[in-house]
């Protein structure tokens, strides 16, 4: 049924192949789940040479014998256009958000630097104020040593001569200081005012001693509010940095959003599996919803979700991988397929025609995550499981085959599926989906101008009319 990599959940037999069939005037996918055809499956643990048999392989489909189904432009620009607008506001929104923020952050950073500054330059006055007072306690300390000394010689002198010594004489008996303080302390004659004095030299000690450590205080605070300056106008250079950068990348975040869809190819072999998701989750579950056919057997809007989460984790088109399973299992109604709803695979992983089963995944999420998984690594030949959005739901991209086989969903063609047109198929279906969803989004435009047209309702008061 399909040509895919096994999950290792399920042995499967060799390969064959079936014949597609065409999808159906009705718009229904007409197929049975997983049509096309299967190539070799195998167990995981089976040696990778042994994954992919040529002999028992149809030949890929040559690139140019691929033409895929135009693209269906006039829908896309009408999607991309509101997308791109949605996209602009978001990106904008979040720019001016980031931006903000930093400034902010620039002018809390500045107002602290701003706030030192002014303690520093409190500070500088403080430390020359308290220099300045250690200088004069100092000074006043000298004067009071020189009264003393002064009273010292003068009283020494008296005493011995009757009369005031030269600075000579003064010099020669200064030599025995403690002869003079002897003396002096015991004499009558300046006894009290010697303790006078050596009180204020007491007091002129103290206070120097008080305005040295005032002022070591004052350039202790002077040195850290340094430290601290330059550790703030570092951090505030940095933040200043790094607004110049977050304003960049809002620009460039801006430029992206307004670029949304630019990159879904619309020539050569069609789009990318690789690319954005154009439509909605509820634009996918709305049109298979809408769609003819089985009637879907799981909830669509939950599991659109899971496909547009996963594909943008793994930079699939998630709503090209959404017509991919409406191919594969009949619109999610399992019709004759050797698949059901509690397989949760939603891409006939695994399903070939003489196998009893397709693979297995425990949840929706994992089913999904595996087709996703999977065609990332059809469209990267560079893939490993460390790229991964996830841990591998199935085979690791290093140990498969087809690693980098098909850049587009065309040339899924002959590889997912042996039938030449499975990439034709799943575009058309593509091309319906993106019609479905500009008219959806017309509608709900239309509806909107309409309510905004009608004249407001005014409320009930709960009183009745006076006749």
């Amino acid at each position: 049924m399909l040509a895919q990599e096994p999950s290792g959940s399920t042995t499967t037999a060799p390969t064959t192949t079936t014949t597609s069939t065409s999808v159906p005037e009705d718009g229904s996918s007409g197929a049975e789940p997983g049509e096309g055809a299967s190539q070799t499956t195998v167990p995981d643990t089976a040696p990778q040479d042994d994954f992919r048999d040529p002999a028992a392989e149809p030949e890929p489909v040559p690139r140019e014998s691929l033409v895929p189904p135009p693209i269906d432009l006039t829908s896309l620009e009408e999607l991309l256009s509101t997308k791109r607008a949605e996209a602009v506001a978001t990106a904008t929104a979040a720019a001016d958000a980031a931006n903000a923020e930093a400034l902010a952050n620039v002018a809390d950073l500045q107002a602290a630097l701003d706030d030192l500054t002014g303690r520093a330059e409190s500070i500088e006055q403080t430390v020359r104020r308290a220099r300045a007072g250690e200088r004069e306690a100092a000074a006043g300390l000298e004067r009071a040593r020189d009264r003393r000394s002064e009273l010292a010689v003068e009283s020494y002198t008296l005493a011995l001569s009757g009369s005031s010594p030269t600075h000579e004489a003064s010099a020669d008996l200064l030599v025995d200081s403690e002869a003079f303080e002897r003396f002096v302390r015991t004499s009558e004659y300046s006894g009290a005012a010697w303790g006078a004095l050596e009180q204020g030299v007491g007091r002129a000690e103290a206070e120097l001693e008080d305005r040295s450590a005032t002022t070591a205080e004052a350039l202790a605070e002077q040195q850290r509010l340094d430290r601290e300056i330059g550790r703030t106008q570092a951090t505030l250079d940095a933040a200043i940095a790094d607004a110049h950068r977050i304003a960049a990348e809002g620009e460039e975040m801006i430029s992206v959003a307004a670029a949304t869809g630019d990159d879904l190819a619309v020539d050569g072999l069609g789009p990318t599996i690789l690319g954005e998701t154009i439509l909605s989750a509820e634009d996918l579950a709305a049109f298979s919803a809408r769609r003819s056919g089985t009637a879907p057997s799981v909830d669509l809007l939950e599991l659109a979700q899971l496909f547009v989460l996963e594909g943008t984790a793994e930079g699939v088109r998630a709503d090209i991988a959404w017509a991919q399973s409406i191919l594969e299992t009949g619109n999610f109604g399992y019709r004759n397929s050797m698949v059901s709803t509690s397989d949760h695979n939603y891409a006939g992983i695994g399903a070939c025609d003489s196998c009893s089963s397709g693979f297995r995944y425990d949840s929706p999420q994992m089913g999904v995550r595996a087709q996703m998984q999977l065609l990332h690594t059809y469209a990267d030949d560079n893939l490993t499981s460390d790229d991964l959005a996830f841990p591998p739901a199935g085979r690791t991209p290093e140990r498969s085959s087809v690693r980098g086989c098909c850049d587009t969903w065309m040339e899924l063609s002959g590889v997912w599926a042996t039938g030449p047109g499975y990439g034709v198929k799943i575009l058309t279906i593509y091309n319906e989906m993106l019609a479905f969803a500009a008219q959806r989004q017309r509608d709900a435009k239309a509806l909107e101008a309409l309510l905004a047209s009608q004249p407001p309702v005014a409320p009930e008061t709960g009183q009745s009319t006076p006749r």
